[in-house]
């Protein structure tokens, strides 16, 4: 069965120029990581003015996303996807959480949770098709698209699959920002 996404929808915001996330998520992705590892992530928060544990607990978007530039340049995409599949380690889930598909289905009420002041995206199960094990996802947010493929990667394993996570050629994305993508979740 082939995958297909509904026509594009009519335009969506933009991401707001005041827009912050709760850091202390961010500075636990650091400190799951390897050991050889985390001292180049240390020095890349601290070029993109993020101090590490530091008493205010937002900080801007653009900085994060600052940080996430320098991650794969200096460091590589492999990093930054690494860095997503951690996010198992480090968010607290709800103990009523107990199957992947409602943990997609919960993800956005995570998501906006961690963002203030301003639109922030979504993520959305698009569709569950049981029939052949395979979601599809949508993701709307300003994060790096091989971030945001590790974070899907990271929860499906930790619900016990095989998962196979791409992302959706014939999909819709948004040209001007390059934050609008679709996957294909395929588990076994």
């Amino acid at each position: 069965m082939a995958h297909t996404v509904p026509s594009p929808p009519s335009a969506l915001p933009p991401f707001s120029p005041t827009l912050e996330v709760i850091v202390n998520p961010l500075w636990r992705y650091v400190d799951v990581m390897p050991a050889f590892i985390r001292k180049p992530l240390l020095k890349c928060l601290e070029k993109a003015g993020i101090a590490y544990k530091h008493t205010e607990n937002w900080t801007l978007v653009s900085k994060v996303m600052h940080f996430y530039q320098m991650v794969e340049q200096e460091l590589g995409s492999e990093v930054l996807f690494d860095l997503g599949k951690k996010g198992t380690n480090i968010l607290s889930i709800p103990p009523h959480i107990q199957v992947l598909s409602d943990m997609l289905t919960y993800f956005d009420e995570l998501y906006q949770a961690n963002h203030r002041g301003g639109y922030a995206g979504f993520y959305k199960l698009w569709e569950d098709d049981q029939e052949n094990q395979r979601y599809t996802f949508r993701i709307h947010t300003p994060y790096p698209k091989i971030l945001n493929k590790g974070v899907l990667t990271g929860f499906g394993r930790a619900y016990g699959y095989m998962v196979y996570v791409t992302e959706l050629p014939d999909a819709v994305s948004d040209a001007s920002t390059h934050s609008d993508h679709w996957f294909s979740i395929t588990y076994r």
